[in-house]
């Protein structure tokens, strides 16, 4: 993580395979509390499916199973992201 003269993130470096920090359980708490949002619940066998997968990926497997509509991806991604970078900056 980097960030610029005035305290503001500049830069994240997500390791999402886990090779450099193990992560996953801040991305799987991040995908919960997004299900959660919207009264759904990330089930084990879904975060699973999850594991290794880059966020885009991951976040089409999670429409899929709630069946959410696709012009919500990108902006789900975002807030998943936002999640995770909130949770490493604090």
């Amino acid at each position: 993580m980097i960030v610029d003269s005035q305290g503001r993130l500049a830069a994240v470096f997500f390791d999402l395979d886990g090779t450099l920090i193990e992560s996953e359980h801040v991305w799987d708490d991040a995908l919960r509390l997004l299900a959660t949002s919207r009264s759904m619940e990330a089930s084990a066998p879904l975060l699973a499916r999850t594991k290794g997968v880059d966020v885009m990926g991951a976040m089409v497997l999670v429409h899929e199973e709630f069946g959410w509509a696709e012009d919500a991806l990108r902006s789900n991604v975002d807030w998943v992201s936002r999640q995770v970078a909130d949770t490493f900056r604090s």
